[in-house]
């Protein structure tokens, strides 16, 4: 798994080996611990922006190399949760995003 990059934007990764499928799960979330990978479950009423943030900087960001987290980063927090970050997860639904989608869509087609 990927646990990081270095200055040159090369992944550094870890592994685990095991003899059963139980054990190699054990490990793994033991690899993810020592590492600072954080799994679980979200709470849903958590607004969508805290959980993108979370997921970004916990489980993503470290992953990245430096121009995707530039990339990530720009799209995250100036445009995905301004516009719909204070949506509860539970509430959040295919038509939200949908027309999130289409707005973006039509402001890049309008801005050309």
């Amino acid at each position: 798994m990927v646990v990081d990059y270095d200055e040159k934007g090369k992944p550094r990764t870890k592994s685990a080996l095991a003899h059963t499928k139980e054990e190699c799960l054990q490990k793994l979330e033991t690899l993810r611990t020592r590492c600072g990978i954080v799994t679980g479950k979200a709470r849903p009423d958590r607004p969508f922006g805290d959980w993108l943030d979370r997921w970004y900087q916990e489980l993503a960001k470290p992953r990245f190399r430096p121009k995707s987290r530039e990339d990530y980063e720009n799209e995250i927090y100036n445009h995905i949760v301004p516009r719909i970050g204070k949506v509860p997860l539970n509430k959040n639904s295919m038509e939200i995003l949908q027309q999130f989608y289409t707005e973006l869509r039509w402001r890049k087609w309008k801005g050309r």
